[in-house]
């Protein structure tokens, strides 16, 4: 599982992570409102 997990997280593309931690940034800040 873990190495399937890293292999994973490598081959996406870094502006899919980034654009999914700004989601996730979003969301948490409706959250806190």
């Amino acid at each position: 599982m873990a190495k399937k997990t890293i292999i994973f997280w490598r081959d996406i593309p870094s502006q899919v992570i980034v654009n999914k931690l700004e989601r996730l940034q979003k969301h948490n800040c409706l959250n806190d409102f």
